[in-house]
């Protein structure tokens, strides 16, 4: 086989094996609703850890609240809450939650920016291992 006819074969497979590692690769993606699966234990939660937030005023900044309620006997206390970007702060119940308390985790979005949008939260708290993922998702529009 010359020369030529190897060139024009790997130039005509080796796209395919980037369009084959990206569809095995989406295979093995996590949803959006499977992002947000992980439980911390004894948590029930009273709003959901996906909130859609509509659309929003373009630099008119929203507040919404993750609400849950302890379950279990040990207490749980949060200790951190992390934003996936500038454009949003949370603020959250520093005290430990009690069985039967419930605890508040409220997030700022700033909505400087028209279009839509999908941002996460990572909470950590003394009875989880690994971050639990919070999420809010809306549309910015104009004035």
């Amino acid at each position: 086989m010359g020369t030529k006819k190897i060139l024009i074969l790997f130039l005509l497979f080796f796209p395919m094996l980037g369009i084959m590692a990206q569809s095995e690769e989406a295979e093995g993606m996590m949803t959006a609703d499977e992002f947000v699966e992980e439980e911390i234990r004894g948590v029930e939660w009273q709003t959901g850890k996906f909130l859609q937030m509509g659309e929003l005023i373009q630099n008119s900044p929203e507040t919404v609240s993750f609400i849950f309620k302890n379950m279990d006997e040990e207490p749980i206390v949060i200790t951190q809450v992390k934003s996936s970007c500038s454009c949003s702060v949370s603020e959250y119940t520093k005290t430990p939650i009690s069985q039967g308390e419930e605890g508040v985790i409220k997030v700022t979005y700033d909505a400087k920016q028209e279009g839509s949008f999908f941002k996460t939260f990572m909470l950590l708290t003394n009875k989880s291992t690994t971050p639990n993922v919070l999420v809010i998702q809306g549309e910015v529009v104009a004035k």
